[in-house]
């Protein structure tokens, strides 16, 4: 497998992605499954991230559903895709978590985390009507490479952790983007609309919000 290094953008966005909604497995046969879940109804994002995928190692994913969840899955089998996110990521059995970026925030371009950013926020964010960007995470060192990505970007942002009483639950960092919200859409240009596209926005006129 070649990968297309020519956009450290793309590269930051498609670890995002992974970091937020992927999954690694080997299963019986040695097989060495990267998968991403999205929602099934989002058909402008799924196609989004299976062309990212394409552009990364130059090949096809496989797309199929799962009616019942609701779920879409993009998968592709290959062993180098794998070690090639590992360049960039650390996790162990528990991905959710614990994965974060393998090196400190100084050893990446500010391009690829503007796409880490939007690969993130458009996966395990969230971004309501009323202008307000949220990420959710239990990985504490996500939430710091998040925290470190949005200071690089001069954008100010809130910071609060939710507790659970119950046992073995872990606690929830919440960061939240209001004041700078526009000044966030501009610069990591996010894909994944969900409140615009159920108003009938378009992605042109929602990247410019």
């Amino acid at each position: 497998m070649e990968f297309n290094t020519s956009s450290q953008e793309k590269i930051g966005e498609f670890v995002g992605v992974f970091a937020g909604d992927g999954n690694y497995t080997v299963d019986r046969r040695y097989h060495h499954q990267i998968r991403i879940f999205l929602t099934a109804r989002d058909s402008l994002y799924i196609q989004h991230v299976a062309d990212l995928f394409t552009f990364i190692c130059n090949k096809k994913p496989s797309i199929y559903y799962r009616k019942s969840e609701n779920v879409a899955v993009i998968r592709i089998i290959s062993v180098e895709l794998y070690n090639f996110i590992t360049k960039y990521l650390k996790w162990n059995k528990r991905k959710t978590e614990t994965v974060h970026l393998r090196k400190p925030l100084n050893g990446y371009k500010k391009s690829f985390l503007i796409g880490f950013l939007r690969g993130l926020i458009d996966t395990d964010g969230y971004i309501d009507k009323r202008g307000t960007a949220k990420f959710s995470t239990i990985s504490s060192n996500l939430s710091k490479n998040v925290e470190l990505s949005l200071r690089k970007l001069k954008i100010n942002y809130r910071k609060y952790i939710q507790t659970d009483k119950r046992k073995n639950r872990k606690p929830i960092t919440r960061i939240v983007v209001w004041k700078d919200f526009e000044k966030l859409i501009k610069i990591i240009k996010p894909e994944h609309f969900n409140y615009l596209y159920n108003k009938g926005v378009n992605r042109k006129q929602a990247q410019v919000v």
